[in-house]
């Protein structure tokens, strides 16, 4: 699966998002199966050095009722 986009620049985000690849994908070679977001969460949070956090859709809402839109400002 190819997941980045060909552009002249790279940031702190793009090395962040090499990391969590490949220790995703040295986990699946190694035989664990990831087959769902919760899954590769749960295995990545221990295995890398990058702090990770679970944001759901209960968190977004809460976010989205706290923080002025554009059209309520």
């Amino acid at each position: 699966m190819e997941l980045h986009q060909s552009r002249p620049w790279k940031g702190p985000v793009d090395g962040i998002g090499a990391v969590i690849k490949r220790t995703a994908d040295e986990l699946v070679k190694a035989g664990t199966d990831i087959t769902d977001v919760m899954t590769l969460y749960n295995c990545l949070k221990n295995k890398s050095a990058v702090d990770l956090y679970m944001i759901g859709s209960a968190d977004i809402h809460e976010i989205d009722s706290i923080v002025p839109t554009a059209d309520r400002l």
